[in-house]
């Protein structure tokens, strides 16, 4: 394998190389060697055991949480964010490429998501969902933590049942991913 040093000697002596023609034709014209940019790695989403289950949930009063009866999630909520959160990363072109942490794929920066809590607040009825949302950015290589924030949603539901809830949780996983993809644009250059 060459190195950066070698390679970039070795561009030099093929513009060296080139006709006086295509010389002549570049003289206001700079090429620049970088680096091809590596994949940034996303971690699958860190859940509490309470959320690891595919089913909403839901408060009554505070600091209890219960699961809906018979209202279900088709996957595990953290399951669902992390592709959720994958599929918006790579369709905002925020990096070059994503890949999942443990593919087997190298990677310069580390994306690590955890679910705090996301559950239907029906203490008052109707209620509003409350999503939190914890994200770090870090560069593997020095291990150093570049940002750290806490995303929160509180979207109010339509119906006090749990196919209102759903809906409204829906639309706050999309705000709070919306969230994380303008602060990944804002951290992206730290």
């Amino acid at each position: 394998m060459l190195s950066d040093a070698q390679f970039e000697e070795l561009v030099g002596e093929a513009l060296d190389d080139l006709p006086p023609f295509f010389q002549a034709q570049m003289s206001n014209i700079v090429v620049l060697v970088e680096k091809w940019p590596s994949p940034r790695l996303l971690r699958e989403m860190d859940v509490p055991a309470f959320y690891q289950v595919p089913r909403l949930a839901y408060s009554r009063e505070a600091a209890t949480r219960n699961h809906y009866e018979y209202a279900r999630w088709s996957e595990p909520v953290g399951q669902r964010l992390t592709w959720l959160l994958r599929q918006r990363i790579e369709g905002s072109r925020v990096f070059d490429s994503v890949a999942t942490l443990g593919s087997g794929v190298l990677g310069d920066y580390q994306l690590n998501t955890r679910l705090v809590d996301f559950y239907h607040e029906a203490s008052a009825p109707p209620g509003v969902v409350l999503l939190v949302l914890e994200a770090e950015l870090i560069h593997r290589e020095s291990a150093r933590l570049i940002d750290h924030r806490l995303f929160v949603s509180q979207i109010p539901v339509a119906r006090h049942d749990a196919a209102g809830a759903a809906d409204a949780m829906g639309i706050a996983a999309n705000q709070a991913i919306d969230e994380v993809i303008l602060w990944l644009e804002q951290s992206a250059g730290k």
